[in-house]
């Protein structure tokens, strides 16, 4: 990827890749004061280069959540900072930036509302983009959609939401900043699915637990109580029983290792498990306890390919010195 499409975002950053992104012509997103020491130095060894930054900017939009992301701008110090940066002749304010966790289509107006009014009060000219970050429902099937307890947006209302509210304040303007969201978990989020063997099927004081090759850390790292929807795989030639309310564990020793909670249906020991809608964060925030990850596989019309090898106890164990 070109680095003049590169937006670097974060609250902690590589120094060597901030220097090598904008060097390279691309944008860092700024999100602390402690930030900007470096990137004046950089302006200061290179005066003949213009430095594209960004804002990333904290203000409220009332989803009951206190950001932790970005700069107040409610403060004199961010005034003071757009000024600094402004009075400094090869440093370019290129576009401004938030990111707020909800999910919540009623969210994402406010947040534009807030980086329009944002780009009124302290640009000379207007940004070349405005970034409004992530925070959107992805594809999924209706029983998951029903354990949110609220309506789930569509990529056409988030759009309605903040593209109309962006369009229409900067209308009349000759030039017209580029909108930016970022919506990889959204997209991603029904991208893969995991499959885990059933181990033991047991009774433990009336209530039927079975125990999968799988973890709740597979599928789920950051433990919401949602079940995800699944499919049960099963072999014709087994024998199989009827199940009601049984849940399914995990290989781990955490007594909260539960990957579903409920299961109405049939199943048998060595049947699959399919879950979906596990994307996004499931494979990269999997601790290594207990078992290593499991392989990724890509299946496409009648072939499989490796993605991703299963992990060994050597993967883990060479970064120690013994």
């Amino acid at each position: 990827m070109p680095y003049s499409k590169v937006h670097f975002n974060g609250p902690v950053k590589n120094s060597e890749a901030v220097r090598e992104v904008i060097l390279g012509g691309g944008i860092v997103n700024l999100d602390d004061y402690v930030e900007v020491p470096a990137i004046t130095e950089l302006a200061a060894q290179h005066p003949d280069m213009t430095i594209n930054v960004g804002l990333r900017c904290n203000f409220q939009i009332n989803d009951g959540t206190l950001s932790r992301f970005g700069f107040d701008v409610e403060k004199k110090e961010f005034s003071e900072l757009v000024a600094h940066l402004n009075g400094i002749g090869n440093i370019r304010i290129a576009g401004l930036h938030c990111h707020f966790a909800s999910r919540r289509g009623e969210t994402w107006k406010p947040r534009a509302e807030g980086i329009c009014r944002l780009a009124d009060e302290l640009y000379p000219e207007l940004p070349d983009h405005v970034d409004l970050g992530g925070g959107l429902f992805g594809k999924m099937k209706n029983s998951l959609k029903a354990q949110f307890g609220m309506h789930i947006p569509t990529y056409k209302e988030y759009a309605q939401e903040a593209a109309a509210t962006i369009a229409k304040h900067f209308s009349g303007c000759e030039h017209q900043p580029q909108l930016f969201i970022e919506p990889g978990s959204a997209l991603v989020g029904d991208a893969m699915r995991f499959a885990a063997r059933v181990k033991s099927i047991k009774d433990i004081r009336g209530k039927k637990i079975a125990t999968l090759m799988g973890s709740i850390y597979n599928i789920n790292p950051t433990l919401n109580k949602k079940n995800p929807p699944l499919t049960v795989m099963h072999d014709e030639t087994l024998p199989t029983s009827e199940y009601a309310d049984l849940d399914f564990a995990g290989f781990t020793c955490i007594e909260s290792d539960y990957l579903y909670r409920g299961y109405n249906g049939p199943l048998s020991l060595g049947d699959f498990v399919v879950f979906e809608n596990v994307g996004s964060y499931s494979v990269v925030l999997k601790p290594p306890f207990i078992l290593p990850n499991f392989p990724i596989l890509e299946l496409r019309e009648g072939r499989i390919d490796v993605i991703k090898r299963q992990e060994t106890f050597d993967d883990l164990f060479h970064t120690y010195t013994f």
